[in-house]
């Protein structure tokens, strides 16, 4: 598992709607302009892959055509990306959820730039909620 490819696979996306509750309802949040991030520990698994979610809402963007444009720009995003994400030491896989929340398009290269700081911001609180564990 050292060597990781730029793959987005099935294992990989959180599928379920039982997972995907859990995480709204039990998950940690912050804000990071364009997202909204959710994440929290998988409960069921204490090996594998981290599970990612994206999602644009239907309000901000009425026509699919939209919001699948967007999804697929964080997908590539988060693709390109998440090796530096897999490098942090953790105990069980994470289950995070990307909520875009900007009102207008933005770029891939803004998108981009705001999912690298996203999730060294994500990795920073899940250093620091492994801490805490530790310490109880």
């Amino acid at each position: 598992m050292t060597d990781r490819r730029y793959t987005l696979s099935k294992n990989e996306r959180l599928c379920g709607k039982k997972n995907i509750q859990e995480l709204f309802n039990e998950g940690s949040s912050f804000y990071f302009f364009p997202f909204k991030v959710y994440y929290s520990f998988n409960k069921n698994k204490t090996e594998g892959d981290h599970c990612a979610l994206f999602t644009v809402p239907k309000r901000l963007f009425s026509k699919a055509v939209d919001r699948n444009l967007l999804k697929r720009k964080i997908k590539e995003a988060y693709r390109l990306n998440k090796p530096q994400f897999y490098n942090i030491p953790t105990s069980r896989p994470i289950n995070i959820a990307y909520i875009y929340t900007a009102r207008k398009m933005l770029n891939y290269s803004d998108i981009e730039s705001s999912m690298i700081r996203c999730q060294k911001k994500l990795a920073d609180n899940i250093l620091n909620a492994q801490n805490d564990e530790e310490k109880n």
